[in-house]
């Protein structure tokens, strides 16, 4: 791994704690370019773009972009530790800890995970309440431990702070109507006795 990902995996502190608005500006313009590199499938221009955005500004979203560099590198793991330190530290936006903070879920979701996904998107939660992103991973999260109410009311509950969520809103419609048919179920099993 490149220098500027194993200072940023191993959390190291550096000059960009403190850069001035030129250097932030040249961080965020990096840090877009990364985005879009990884966007286009290009793993070794949004690795580049990240790592130099994270040397000038360690506060930026870059360790976010990083991170997802890693996992299609097929790095799970070490996007998943990355991931953990970012939402517990301080970076320059809430919205992009919100973001690590859903991502990290989303991926110990995947690696078979989920309490302690539960575990990171509560605590995310406390620190952003109401954030539609962690909201939603929570609701995914409860779904893979079959909590369907917990689910059903952390989706509602995303789409409360932000409506445009298609994805989520099936979710919120497919766990209600699969509570339906369960209760139906079980009524008529009772009905049955």
């Amino acid at each position: 791994a490149p220098d500027a990902m194993r200072r940023t995996k191993l959390g190291a502190s550096r000059s960009g704690d403190t850069a001035d608005a030129p250097a932030l500006a040249k961080a965020a313009e990096q840090v877009k370019a990364g985005w879009q590199a990884l966007a286009a499938d290009n793993l070794v221009e949004a690795k580049a773009q990240f790592a130099a955005a994270e040397e000038l500004d360690s506060w930026s979203g870059a360790v976010v972009g990083i991170a997802a560099v890693l996992e299609r590198d097929g790095r799970r793991d070490d996007a998943i530790e990355l991931l953990a330190a970012c939402a517990a530290r301080p970076l320059r936006e809430a919205a992009t800890r919100s973001t690590a903070c859903a991502r990290l879920g989303a991926m110990l979701v995947q690696a078979g995970r989920a309490q302690e996904a539960l575990k990171a998107l509560v605590e995310g939660g406390r620190r952003n309440p109401g954030n539609a992103e962690i909201l939603a991973s929570l609701g995914r999260t409860y779904q893979a431990l079959e909590k369907l109410p917990e689910a059903y009311a952390s989706f509602a509950a995303s789409l409360l702070g932000l409506a445009d969520q298609p994805e989520v809103k099936a979710l919120r419609d497919e766990i209600a109507s699969t509570m339906r048919s369960s209760t139906k179920a079980k009524c008529q099993a009772c009905a049955g006795k």
